[in-house]
């Protein structure tokens, strides 16, 4: 998003550094000048503002990170009670190329776009995302810090932002998906997550406009705050250029495998030969077959579900060689965690994590399937991405999914193990399924172009500009 804006007329962004559990370390004011600093004192400032992203330091270190955190929460608690705009700090990223880009940019964009990033004009937050929605708990106060935005037309936050900004600007929620409110039950610290989910979001529907990663994500937001209908638009979820049919053939598959398995479910070979002969045998070098997931490991993603219809499948002969399962860590997933360790004992499951772009192209392009078994998504990049790879598709019937990939997808019941398994049963026995689909793959990848993202920000944008900013107190 951050490099696709740069690419919009008559659009100067300017990047928000901020983290969502810790503090960071000051440096000036947005009115302190260059020629007020010395190149030391500046230069300092900066630096020490961006190892305050980094790693704590020893035990010490630590004690005394956390007693100035607890400062600055007081501090935040009172600034938010007096009514006083939290203020953004200046950071000039010019010397700093290699701290942006390491642990900011490098995970989604191109090399191409290090300069891009390396020379963009920058702002930090010190409170963090946490400690803002934490202001919500204050007894008798309920309110949200103000941040000082003076200068800016617009702020765009994620979902949902717990502050508030200048009256000269206009407030841009990017609005993800509604889960912490129908779907509690799957979300980390379920009742913690509803209750800033819904006392922020309800703040920012006042006065602020949001921009849905998808129309089933605005229809959910309307059904909580239907008053927001003419301030709700649909802005996808960008793409990486990256995501296009893979020119590597399939016998890359098995290395990329072997280098990227996850080893908090690997089997203890207690040697590294015993390693290496595992992976030799389950791991054939040529025609290996492959149902492939992606995506956290958490209770909503449904892959316990996937996991009992796999068991049906195996009984196929024309069944794939494995499940490719490519996951972060996830939350509620002990049970999860249980089966794909037994499956991955037995050499038929392979859970990775650490992936590039280039080796996920490879892996969309070179699956029997890619399966996507989901409860409920806000817009389901994974299932996006294999499509602008060419790959086929067996996905829940969810609106999401309907909206997502319309004719380029089989769909299944998620709730039934019959449904998941004689869907995904027809791309492994009928090799002519996933020819016949081409057409209507191609056609809806090409709903998700850079082009297209890029027209929906600028109509957003332009339809927030015409709107006269709200009164705020």
């Amino acid at each position: 998003m951050f490099s696709l804006l740069h690419e919009l007329q008559g659009i100067e962004p300017t990047g928000l550094i901020n983290h969502p559990s810790r503090m960071l370390r000051r440096s000036f004011g947005r009115d302190k000048t260059a020629g007020e600093l010395t190149p030391a004192r500046r230069l300092k400032a900066y630096s020490r503002l961006a190892a305050s992203l980094g790693e704590a330091g020893g035990r010490w270190v630590e004690r005394g990170s956390r007693a100035a955190d607890a400062a600055k929460m007081a501090w935040l608690h009172t600034l938010t009670q007096l009514g006083i705009g939290v203020s953004l700090d200046q950071f000039d990223g010019t010397e700093f190329g290699d701290f942006l880009w390491q642990l900011l940019f490098s995970p989604s964009l191109p090399a191409s776009d290090f300069e891009r990033c390396r020379t963009a004009q920058y702002v930090a937050l010190w409170a963090p995302w946490r400690a803002l929605h934490a202001t919500a708990l204050v007894p008798g106060f309920r309110s949200y810090a103000r941040v000082d935005t003076r200068g800016f037309d617009m702020f765009i936050a994620q979902t949902p932002w717990p502050g508030t900004v200048s009256a000269q600007t206009r407030l841009v929620i990017r609005y993800h998906d509604a889960m912490p409110v129908f779907l509690p039950h799957t979300v980390k610290q379920s009742r913690l997550h509803q209750y800033f989910h819904m006392t922020a979001l309800s703040e920012n529907a006042k006065s602020a406009s949001f921009a849905c990663v998808s129309e089933y994500s605005r229809l959910q937001l309307l059904k909580i705050f239907p008053e927001v209908e003419r301030r709700a638009f649909v802005v996808q979820d960008c793409i990486g250029d990256e995501y296009v049919p893979s020119n590597e053939t399939s016998d890359a598959v098995p290395g990329i495998i072997a280098n990227r398995i996850d080893p908090s479910t690997e089997p203890d070979f207690g040697r590294l030969a015993y390693r290496k002969a595992f992976y030799d045998i389950h791991l054939p070098a040529r025609d290996f077959r492959y149902i492939l997931l992606v995506g956290t490991l958490e209770p909503r993603k449904n892959y316990l579900g996937f996991l009992k219809a796999w068991e049906r499948l195996r009984s196929l002969p024309n069944r794939p060689t494995a499940i490719v399962c490519v996951s972060s860590a996830g939350w509620n997933n002990s049970d999860l965690k249980s089966a794909l360790q037994r499956w991955q004992a037995m050499g038929e499951l392979f859970h990775l994590s650490s992936v590039s772009s280039s080796e996920m192209r490879t892996l969309y392009s070179s699956a029997e399937a890619v399966v996507c078994p989901s409860v409920s998504e806000g817009f389901d990049l994974p299932s996006v991405e294999a499509i602008r790879c060419g790959a086929a598709v067996a996905a829940s019937d969810i609106p999401i999914h309907r909206e997502m990939l319309g004719e380029a997808a089989l769909y299944f019941n998620p709730y039934s193990t019959d449904s998941m398994t004689e869907t995904i049963a027809r791309f492994l026995t009928d090799r002519q399924v996933k020819a016949s689909m081409q057409s209507a793959i191609g056609n809806q990848a090409s709903k998700f172009s850079r082009s297209v993202v890029s027209d929906q920000w600028h109509r957003m944008l332009e339809s927030c500009r015409a709107m006269p900013l709200p009164a705020r107190d």
